[in-house]
């Protein structure tokens, strides 16, 4: 089809269900050039966008019909063809912009950092795992802890379960956020979605909805949800029970894909959550842990590996494992871990071949955590690590026990420390967190966007 319109549109907005290429012949117009260069043969490039992960990855794709590209980049990047590295290739310093006239693929590198030592001698902060009433027990839960994070800008740690709060000093005091997403319920516990450069990101369980705080956890604000939001397939309001409990989730770097995990079903949406799409998991369970590198999701569910490419689904393997598990990848280097029996697996293709780490012993660990290319297993009153994927495992006693004994719980990075979370039971009313001190090699520690504007034929 072929449209004709008059000088002095302001803006023009196309809907298709197929995907199909559309020419623009522009003469006088004000059309946002940056906007118009958005869409095109790539679900990866989105608002003038490509998200450059950990090692080498296609940013910006040769299907894409232009004549030049300007790219710029909001972090230390290589540039180049397709077995660039740091070594190889244009190094782009963070803010440079550069003018490329090519219709090749343009593939970036973005270092990874990594650890280089961790001491062990330690200190503790009270970080707390704070509920909000008591369940039918008259338990407080004061173990438990289900968000977790650092924010650099302000360098706050932020904490949360029943309730959000944060610290400015480093864990000793807490204080609670303001957290306004829509939900009030006090049972409707707060989730770790995950972490960019511009904002923390928590879901409720009830309902599904997203929330953001991007002033170091003082408040959380509604971001977005599955309910009462678009099905992308049908067009149709998402409404309960179509989207139900979610346990899971991850978001992108661009804050623009995001998946949630219900009972028996994925949801994904690629525009930050104004549509979403629907994936059955084939589980007839929700993913314990989800995570996504190279355009695969990666999922642990009871124990198993799954991977989803295009919404199939398909399962790769592990060891039967009830509870919940943690999930964490670099391109196709993909750990995942099952606390309930202390197993770690390791695949460097995506789950064709699959290892089990011997561990030793796992000294009661809860949970795994990445940073760059180096994993963290955070123990009770031991902390194992992994400098680079593939590695060997290293164990680090701390110089003074917690004087906790049921396990090691949730973990963060800070800029010079790792921090772990130790437990004991129930109602374990004085917390503790065990705070390493870490060296790192320097480099990025999660994927970084590249924006790009495109001059169009």
């Amino acid at each position: 089809m072929s449209a004709d319109f008059a000088v002095g549109i302001d803006e023009i907005t196309l809907t298709t269900k197929t995907a199909q290429y559309i020419e623009f012949w522009l003469g006088d117009t004000k059309l946002d050039y940056s906007k118009l260069a958005a869409g095109g043969a790539s679900a990866t490039v989105d608002s003038g966008r490509a998200v450059c992960e950990l090692g080498h990855s296609l940013a910006i794709p040769a299907d894409f019909r232009r004549k030049s590209i300007n790219i710029q980049a909001l972090t230390d990047v290589t540039i180049g063809g397709l077995d660039v590295d740091a070594g190889t290739g244009y190094a782009m310093k963070a803010g440079e912009v550069l003018k490329l006239n090519t219709r090749g693929d343009i593939y970036s590198y973005l270092t990874p950092a990594r650890i280089d030592q961790v001491q062990s001698e330690v200190s503790y902060v009270p970080v707390l795992a704070p509920a909000e009433g008591t369940d039918a027990n008259g338990y407080q839960h004061v173990d438990i802890l289900l968000s977790f994070f650092y924010d650099p800008k302000t360098t706050n740690l932020v904490a949360g379960y029943g309730r959000m709060v944060y610290s400015q000093d480093g864990g000793n005091t807490w204080i609670n956020s303001n957290t306004d997403i829509s939900i009030t319920d006090s049972s409707n516990y707060f989730h770790e979605l995950g972490q960019t450069s511009n904002g923390l990101f928590v879901f409720k369980k009830y309902y599904s909805r997203v929330g953001v705080s991007r002033d170091g956890g003082k408040s959380f604000n509604y971001y977005c949800g599955v309910q009462g939001a678009i099905n992308a397939e049908t067009g149709l309001t998402i409404l309960q029970p179509d989207a139900g409990f979610c346990y899971s989730g991850w978001i992108s770097e661009d804050e623009k894909n995001i998946i949630l995990c219900d009972n028996g079903v994925m949801w994904e949406t690629f525009d930050a959550g104004k549509s979403w799409y629907k994936t059955l998991t084939k589980t007839g369970n929700y993913f314990d842990g989800i995570t996504k590198s190279g355009g695969v999701i990666y999922a642990v569910q009871d124990g198993n590996l799954y991977t989803v490419v295009n919404r199939v689904v398909t399962k790769k393997g592990g060891v039967s494992s009830s509870g919940e598990g943690s999930i964490v990848a670099i391109g196709s280097k993909v750990y995942w871990y099952t606390p309930r029996n202390k197993k770690l697996f390791y695949t460097p293709d995506g789950g064709d071949t699959i290892t089990e780490v011997i561990l030793n012993q796992t000294h009661k660990a809860g949970y795994i955590k990445q940073v760059g290319e180096s994993l963290i297993i955070g123990g009770l009153d031991k902390l194992g690590f992994i400098k680079k994927f593939g590695g060997e495992v290293i164990w680090v006693n701390p110089s003074t026990a917690s004087g906790k004994t049921y396990a090691g719980d949730r973990i963060v990075v800070t800029d010079d420390a790792v921090i772990v979370k130790q437990t004991s039971g129930n109602e374990d009313l004085n917390p503790a967190a065990t705070v390493y001190p870490v060296s790192f090699v320097d480099g990025a520690r999660a994927p970084a966007p590249l924006q790009w504007l495109a001059e169009l034929n």
